[in-house]
C-alpha cells in the first residue's frame, strides 16, 4: 500500500470576484476512513496527507458562507511523490440576491432559464451557478455537475444551455432536471 499528499490551492472571492482571505477553508476527502482533512492557509495552498495511491476521490471544499463544492473524479496515480491539483479552484462568496422567480423552456435544441431577482438589484452585476440534479432536492449541497459562474447584469436574467449539455451530464429526454 502506497500513500502520499494531494496537494491543491484554493482562491476566495467575494461578490465583486476581488481576491479575499484565502484561509480556513476545509478540504475532504470524501468517504476515507479515517477521514482524510486539510485546511487552507493564507494562500489558499493545502495538502491532503496519507491519500492512498491507485484511487480516484471526490474533494469537497467548505467554508463558511461559501457553502460546499466538490471536485469529482480526482486521480491519485503513483506517478510521483503527490498529485497536485492543476487548477487553482476559484470559489465566490455564497450570493445575498433574493430570486424572486425562475423558468425553463424548451426551445429547439436549447434550454433557457430566466431568472428574476428584486428590482433594485438592477444594473449590479451579480454572479450564479446553477446546479444539475435528477431531484428536486438539487441544492449547492446535492448535485451531480454545475455551470460555470456567470456574471450578469439583466434582470431577468436569461441564460441559455444547449440539450446537448444536460445529455452529456447523463440526462435524458424526459428527465427532471
Amino acid at each position: 500500500m502506497i500513500i502520499n499528499n494531494i496537494n491543491g490551492n484554493a482562491n476566495l472571492l467575494n461578490d465583486e470576484m476581488t481576491e479575499i482571505d484565502n484561509s480556513g477553508m476545509t478540504v475532504i476527502v470524501e468517504g476515507t476512513s479515517p477521514l482524510i482533512t486539510a485546511t487552507t492557509d493564507i494562500n489558499g495552498n493545502y495538502s491532503l496527507k496519507n491519500a492512498l495511491y491507485g484511487t480516484t476521490y471526490t474533494l469537497i471544499y467548505e467554508k463558511e458562507g461559501f457553502g460546499i463544492h466538490k471536485v469529482f473524479d480526482v486521480e491519485h496515480e503513483d506517478v510521483r511523490k503527490f498529485t497536485l491539483i492543476p487548477n487553482k479552484l476559484e470559489l465566490g462568496q455564497i450570493s445575498n440576491s433574493i430570486i424572486l422567480e425562475n423558468t425553463a423552456v424548451i426551445n429547439d435544441n436549447f434550454i433557457v432559464l430566466t431568472v428574476t431577482r428584486l428590482d433594485t438589484e438592477d444594473l449590479v452585476v451579480k454572479r450564479m451557478r446553477s446546479f444539475y440534479h435528477n431531484s428536486d432536492d438539487v441544492s449547492n449541497k446535492l448535485y451531480t455537475d454545475f455551470s460555470a459562474v456567470i456574471g450578469n447584469t439583466a434582470n431577468p436574467a436569461a441564460l441559455t444551455f444547449s440539450t446537448s449539455f444536460f445529455t452529456s451530464l447523463g440526462f435524458e429526454s424526459g428527465d427532471t432536471l
